[in-house]
């Protein structure tokens, strides 16, 4: 059995591959439960190939318990553990926000439920909104915000968390930015008295 011990990121492939001293040699596995992982299930072949999602934030495992079989006789088993990462999810604190024309956003503390995970973002919006920070790590901070036009206008952020080399989904962000409203001015006026 090899590897005997392995890690692997979410909706990940194992790739164990089975080999015996004997020729004709087959296996057969069964497999611990863990109702935190998916898709891990006993069968029988010469390596083992599934493709496993851990369901809970922090890394789960699930053991395989590889049994042999040559010309009808029983032989030696052995097993494999496999170690499957959780996808971490970003949690934004504020959760969103809307500024005015020239004002200073709040800071974005980026957080997980998966302890351990670090965070990377980048930054888009309309060319009328300028002053964002277009990438970063950890935090969105601070910064002013000017939006140009007579719209509003969105900074839209794409934040990932990253656990033991593992990224999860990207998650979305969006501060939103009012424009400066005007007055227009109508020209001169004349009118009647009365």
């Amino acid at each position: 059995v090899a590897p005997a011990i392995d890690t692997i990121c979410y909706a990940a492939t194992t790739n164990i591959a089975l080999s015996s001293n004997v020729t004709g040699t087959t296996f057969s596995w069964t497999v611990s439960s863990n109702p935190n992982i998916v898709g891990a299930l006993g069968a029988n072949g010469n390596s083992i190939q599934q493709v496993l999602q851990n369901t809970s934030p922090v890394p789960q495992s699930v053991t395989y318990y590889v049994s042999t079989l040559a010309a009808g006789c029983p032989g030696a088993t052995d097993s494999a553990v496999v170690t499957v990462n959780p996808s971490p999810i970003v949690l934004f604190t504020p959760t969103t926000q809307s500024i005015c024309n020239n004002q200073q956003t709040q800071t974005v503390l980026l957080t997980s439920t998966t302890p351990g995970s670090t965070f990377s973002w980048t930054a888009s919006a309309p060319a009328f909104i300028t002053g964002y920070a277009t990438n970063g790590t950890d935090i969105i901070p601070a910064q002013v915000l000017n939006n140009s036009s007579n719209q509003q206008g969105t900074v839209a952020i794409a934040a990932t968390a990253t656990y033991d080399g593992c990224p999860g989904n990207v998650m979305n962000y969006t501060i939103i930015v009012y424009p400066t409203p005007t007055v227009t001015n109508p020209g001169t006026q004349t009118i009647c008295s009365g």
